[in-house]
């Protein structure tokens, strides 16, 4: 049995999330979620509310499908929602192989990295090894958000304005994340 909600920000009193979950555990749930909702659950105040439940998992996917349609996704420009895809396709049921639960449960327990991992690791992410070698500081440059429609001095100071982290901003720029809040360097 599966269940069906909604999440609203009470600010702007508009729902901006619809996910479904197996317990109703997951609607309250905070962890595991996408960085754009997680901005704005930092900066504002949400509710809850179940819109479905005992649903099988099959009529609570397509629920959820029509509800992303009807609300529409921020990031294709359709809606307010954050949804990042148009789900239905969750992974209720995923089977792990056993060298994803063995990597998982090592980094759970705390299993230390022997010296040599450690120093191939360094090795690798020195000079053209690391993503940022040669990429222009974040603070460098004048910042245009388009979603805000508002220009700012740093990078930070536009992912401070948007509640979100720095990295998923410069990432947005660099084209390694989708760019729903239109942000380019001026």
């Amino acid at each position: 049995m599966a269940i069906v909600y909604r999440h609203r920000r009470l600010d702007k009193n508009e729902v901006f999330y619809v996910g479904i979950g197996k317990k109703e555990a997951r609607a309250f749930d905070v962890t595991h979620r996408n960085h754009v909702w997680k901005g704005i659950k930092n900066r504002t105040e949400i509710e809850v509310e179940i819109v479905a439940r005992d649903l099988s998992w099959e009529l609570a996917c397509e629920l959820e499908q029509l509800m992303i349609a009807e609300y529409g996704r921020i990031d294709l420009g359709t809606g307010r929602l954050v949804n990042m895809t148009d789900d239905g396709d969750g992974s209720f049921g995923l089977k792990q192989n056993d060298y994803t639960k063995r990597k998982r449960s090592n980094s759970l327990l705390g299993i230390k990295r022997s010296e040599e991992t450690k120093r191939k690791t360094s090795e690798a992410r020195k000079g053209t090894g690391n993503g940022m070698f040669g990429k222009i500081p974040h603070n460098a440059s004048k910042v245009y958000c388009g979603y805000l429609d508002k220009e700012f001095d740093t990078a930070t100071a536009c992912a401070k304005a948007l509640g979100i982290s720095q990295s998923h901003i410069s990432y947005m720029m660099n084209g390694k994340s989708e760019n729903i809040y239109k942000v380019s360097r001026i």
